[in-house]
């Protein structure tokens, strides 16, 4: 695989816009332009400056050189025989989103989002769940996988649905496997369903069938490389609180709303799984990398404090999801209030970090 600017299990700090913007060269590589429409730029590599940052013209032009790479290595004919590059995320919603931030850049529209929430019951087939149209002809897809754990039982009410059916943890990638075209690079980022919803949690179960299914997906797919994603922490559960006379926001203390995810099964998530992630990721090197979204995260200023300001989580404590921007309209909202919210920055961001693991050193 092609590293890129920053290795993704190398540390990253983070630097408020207004540090950056004096000398934004300082912070990063690419389209620095649309690094600083973020209340915040994260960093890594050599004087913390080696990170790119790609829009959709970029992103296209790494995307038409990977594809001319494989195309003339004469690997797998068939499935590169148009010049399509194939990326494909897997996994919980976290990642869907992710997949969804490839399209959030400099330009106008995005893709619009899919519901994913009314498919059909028998839907446990060869097609992916979603599709990127602004990057055709290349194919940029998005799988369901919820639950890594073999004949988990599930405390979530899901819809009889795909988002059901998939729910069900132990041989989803070699169905995928046998099922789908190889693809250049998969990602996978799990983990919140495993800690908050599976009943017991066992991660030694978890681990012996992601890596049998790993060695399965890898042995029929010599040419595909992975990204092994760490689980993102729960949210925060300080709040910031608004001066009814002054209209100032002071400081985050502690909330007393009940949170959203139990303090055990965050615990259990950024240690034992992303243990797991990091011991598989290690195991099948140089085949897969790491992408540590944990520490990507935590690392960010504000992430204590759920809601906004800052907005970096939604308005849950201790919860699961990032505050997102589905379309251009929602982000210049959100970049417009006083103060700027940071919705959308952190799925943005770690896709852009995937992007710069896997594109050609000299793009931008």
């Amino acid at each position: 695989m092609t590293r890129g600017g920053c290795r993704g299990d190398e540390p990253v700090i983070w630097s408020d816009t207004a540090t950056c913007r004096a000398i934004p060269t300082s912070c990063g590589r690419g389209d620095l332009a649309l690094a600083l429409n973020a209340t915040a730029i994260p960093r890594c590599g050599m004087n913390h400056a080696a990170l790119r940052h790609f829009n959709r013209s970029s992103t296209r032009t790494c995307f038409d050189r990977l594809a001319l790479a494989r195309r003339s290595s004469n690997a797998d004919r068939r499935s590169h025989a148009e010049g399509r590059f194939r990326l494909l995320l897997v996994g919980v919603s976290n990642c869907f989103h992710v997949w969804h931030a490839l399209v959030q850049d400099d330009m106008l529209v995005f893709d619009p989002m899919p519901n994913l929430r009314n498919r059909h019951p028998g839907c446990l087939n060869g097609a992916p769940d979603a599709y990127l149209k602004s990057y055709h002809p290349h194919h940029v897809h998005y799988s369901v996988l919820q639950v890594f754990t073999p004949n988990a039982s599930i405390k979530h009410k899901t819809m009889a649905s795909c988002m059901g059916v998939r729910a069900i943890g132990g041989g989803r990638l070699k169905h995928l496997t046998q099922t789908l075209r190889p693809y250049d690079v998969v990602a996978i980022h799990g983990g919140s369903w495993d800690a908050a919803y599976v009943s017991p949690r066992n991660g030694a179960a978890l681990e012996e069938t992601w890596d049998r299914d790993i060695a399965v997906m890898l042995a029929a797919w010599p040419e595909t490389r992975l990204v092994l994603m760490t689980a993102t922490p729960c949210g925060g559960t300080k709040k910031m609180a608004r001066s009814s006379t002054n209209g100032r926001w002071t400081e985050a203390v502690e909330s007393k709303l009940g949170r959203f995810t139990s303090a055990d099964a965050c615990e259990w998530m950024s240690s034992e799984f992303n243990g797991i992630v990091r011991r598989l990721a290690k195991k099948y090197t140089p085949r897969a990398l790491l992408l540590d979204a944990h520490q990507m995260t935590t690392s960010r200023p504000g992430t204590d404090v759920f809601g906004y300001p800052p907005g970096i989580w939604m308005e849950q404590k201790a919860g699961l999801h990032f505050a997102g921007t589905e379309t251009r309209a929602a982000r210049d909202h959100h970049r417009a209030r006083n103060p700027p919210s940071a919705a959308g920055e952190m799925t943005r961001a770690l896709a852009n970090r995937l992007l710069d693991m896997i594109c050609p050193t000299d793009i931008p």
